[in-house]
């Protein structure tokens, strides 16, 4: 769980849009109250800083059940981050976390990938 799937900036949007997606479960199995499903984070020398997560309009998470041969559930997350103007250029990533009854909580990563001013 929280192995990053597939990462693309989507380019038949308007904006410059970011996709990731994650190994997941349903979100309604940890409802992460105080805390948040994926961040956008930046980073700002040995620490990374959130500038986005779940919580804001430039973010969207679309779930999606997959087909399975053993009639175990496989799904995958697909966490979406409209760049918004202004962002700074530097190296950024996402994070998704989850978890739930008889799973332990567990965290996940995407690729790390460098924004620069020409393409914002």
């Amino acid at each position: 769980m929280g192995r990053q799937t597939s990462f693309f900036w989507d380019d038949q949007s308007d904006n410059q849009t970011l996709v990731v997606e994650f190994a997941a479960v349903h979100p309604a199995h940890d409802p992460r109250r105080g805390g948040t499903y994926y961040e956008v984070q930046r980073r700002e020398g040995l620490y990374w800083r959130r500038i986005a997560d779940d919580g804001d309009w430039s973010t969207r998470l679309h779930w999606t059940r997959l087909p399975s041969g053993d009639h175990t559930t496989v799904s995958t997350v697909r966490i979406e981050w409209r760049v918004p103007p202004g962002t700074p250029p530097g190296r950024y990533r996402v994070v998704y976390r989850g978890g739930g009854p008889g799973l332990a909580a567990f965290e996940g990563h995407s690729t790390e990938f460098d924004l620069a001013v020409d393409e914002l």
